[in-house]
């Protein structure tokens, strides 16, 4: 089983550690973890060393011993380890009661020692209809057939995590890993022949069709090349599957489930969004005397911003006085966000890749999360609770489903987007603007026009041309998001794009994947003239200066087009617009103090600014 360590990262072995290694099976975690890490000693037990190499082959710092982990714990084991590790014991429990073994480990550690025990989701597993002959009776069939495997039986996984702090277990934290999608075909026979040794368990009279059904799964659920999405595969460990990993009937109740929170009177409402500008404007007044890297402020403003609007709870990483360490989260966030560019890069060699750090990331952002869903399960369960007038997605979903893993994931899903088209557009706006001084003073011109931020309504906002063109041309020039990748689901036909001139149609054979570079559509000097590297708002107005100029469909697409246009595209721009028009009300100036005058990219999943937006602040 693929997880992406052997000791949990948290857990930083010495010369003196000992680890208990039960169920060591081959002994091969045994032997990796000696290889890779300077621990004192692994013991390996297992209730028959059948499969384990002879002793006079392992290293010294390695014993394997015959114990039942389900029998009375040996006196002179008690107490003397730093770690015992479990994994896999999800048929061989008995009773379907894993407390015997959980009181041996907890006998079997020192003060302060640490139990790891990996298990397979039982109920994690589902149908993926991509090529199957037959999806229909392949997702029925693997349905009847959990059922009659009676899975039921293994609910105790599921409630380990309450079962060991029964048993005394303190500081339990519980880590959800999604396993490597090409090695699906490994995962799905191990979880058929899961169901097949139940079925073979059931005394009734059904289990000659529990055993069919099973066969005929094994035989047909990867006919046709059957493959999860890539989407999938790229996005799973850090967001979990959702409205963008998603494609048919998941994906159209993922987005109806999400359309109500981002509605116009809900994305409209300032009230809410003006709290978190006043504590950026309070810290950047504080911080701005020299200059500062507007960057870090906006990343916390979105921070800030995003989890309130979706979780319904405030972090106030932008407040002196927070104990929200934002700085970890936003490292763990951008160390996760190249992680999953990596995979995009490199999917067919990515089981070579051993990054602790991605991995690491993925566990404090889903963790991150999984707090406020808890946080808000409970609140709402609390008789004084009181429902607020705006809907929060975190009570919505809460109310859709009780999966807590789905939950975390759509919620992610959303959250990433949410944060990124914000912080990296504000800093991107800013970064021109210290660079063009005049478009600056025009713009604030518009702004204080606006008169009392009170009557700053969406629509007053929408209708500022000049600052509507200082955002589309900062989209179109650095858009958050450089390119899209989707796949043909049938044989079709492009209308146009093939021969010498572009013109012919193309053929695109079903499966076969098409990028589109937003980066290189929004420079293209056919559509943008021969000025399309330079930041020019000016071209987005009309000629005689009443209004926008419309641009052809299909040529300025920063939150992509079509049904699978971002679902949460108003209430970025609207962020955006308010957060630029409340800056340039504050400050009369702002001034470049970055040594590099050149926008320089950095590629994760999204484009940013490397260097930020390196700025002197001049107050009004």
């Amino acid at each position: 089983m693929e997880i992406g360590w052997l000791l949990h990262p948290s857990l930083v072995p010495t010369s003196s550690f000992r680890v208990a290694d039960i169920g060591t099976g081959t002994a091969i975690w045994a032997l990796d973890l000696a290889q890779s890490f300077s621990v004192g000693q692994v013991d390996g037990f297992d209730i028959d060393l059948e499969q384990c190499p002879p002793s006079e082959w392992l290293p010294p710092n390695i014993t394997v011993r015959e114990w039942d982990a389900f029998s009375a714990l040996p006196p002179e084991l008690e107490n003397q380890y730093d770690v015992v590790h479990i994994r896999l014991m999800l048929l061989v429990v008995p009773d379907n009661d894993p407390r015997l073994i959980l009181r041996n480990s907890l006998l079997m550690l020192k003060k302060g020692g640490c139990l790891q025990w990996e298990e397979l989701d039982p109920w994690g597993a589902y149908v993926v209809e991509t090529g199957m002959q037959e999806p229909d009776r392949t997702r029925n069939s693997f349905q009847r057939a959990q059922e009659w495997a009676n899975m039921a039986t293994l609910q105790w996984v599921t409630e380990l995590t309450s079962i060991m702090e029964e048993m005394g277990f303190e500081e339990i934290k519980k880590e959800e890993i999604v396993c490597d999608i090409r090695l699906s075909k490994y995962y799905q026979d191990s979880h058929m022949m899961l169901m097949e040794e139940l079925a073979a368990n059931q005394a009734t009279g059904d289990k000659r069709k529990i055993v069919d059904t099973i066969q005929w799964l094994k035989q047909n659920a990867h006919r046709g090349k059957a493959r999860v999405p890539s989407g999938v595969f790229f996005f799973e460990p850090f967001t979990g599957h959702g409205i963008m990993t998603a494609d048919g009937p998941f994906w159209n109740r993922s987005r109806n489930l999400l359309k109500p929170t981002f509605s116009r009177a809900q994305i409209s409402d300032h009230s809410q969004y003006s709290v978190h500008i006043d504590n950026l404007l309070t810290a950047l007044l504080k911080d701005h005397h020299s200059f500062v890297d507007l960057k870090s402020y906006f990343e916390n403003l979105a921070l800030d911003s995003s989890t309130e609007f979706l979780f319904g709870h405030n972090i106030g990483s932008l407040t002196p006085n927070t104990t929200f360490n934002a700085w970890t989260f936003i490292q763990a966030y951008n160390i996760g966000q190249a992680g999953i560019r990596k995979r995009m890069q490199l999917p067919h060699w990515n089981f070579l890749t051993r990054d602790k750090r991605f991995w690491r990331s993925c566990s404090i952002i889903r963790g991150f999360v999984e707090q406020f869903v808890d946080y808000a399960s409970a609140s709402r369960k609390d008789p004084s609770y009181q429902a607020s007038n705006r809907l929060v997605l975190v009570h919505q979903l809460s109310d859709e489903t009780p999966n807590r893993k789905e939950i975390v994931s759509q919620l992610l899903n959303v959250f990433l987007p949410a944060h990124d088209a914000t912080a990296i557009a504000l800093t991107n706006i800013f970064f021109h603007l210290s660079r063009h001084p005049s478009a600056y003073a025009t713009l604030r011109r518009e702004i204080l026009d606006l008169g009392p931020q009170a009557d700053w309504t969406f629509e007053r906002l929408k209708a500022c041309k000049y600052l509507q063109a200082v955002m589309n041309e900062t989209f179109r020039l650095n858009p958050p998001i450089g390119q899209m990748s989707r796949a043909a689901l049938r044989d079709s036909v492009l209308p146009t794009g093939g021969g010498d001139d572009g013109a012919a149609p193309v053929f695109v054979k079903k499966g076969t994947v098409l990028t589109t570079s937003f980066y290189a559509l929004h420079r293209s000097r056919e559509q943008w003239g021969e000025d399309a590297e330079d930041w020019r708002p000016e071209r987005w107005l009309k000629e005689d200066g009443d209004g926008l100029r419309k641009v052809a469909h299909w040529t300025f697409l920063p939150f992509g087009g079509g049904p699978r246009v971002c679902i949460g595209m108003q209430l970025a721009l609207t962020e955006v617009g308010y957060a630029v028009g409340r800056m340039v009300e504050q400050f009369r100036a702002v001034e470049c103090r970055d040594p590099v005058w050149e926008f320089v990219e950095e590629w994760k999943l999204s484009t940013v600014s490397r260097n930020g937006a390196k700025v002197k602040l001049v107050e009004a």
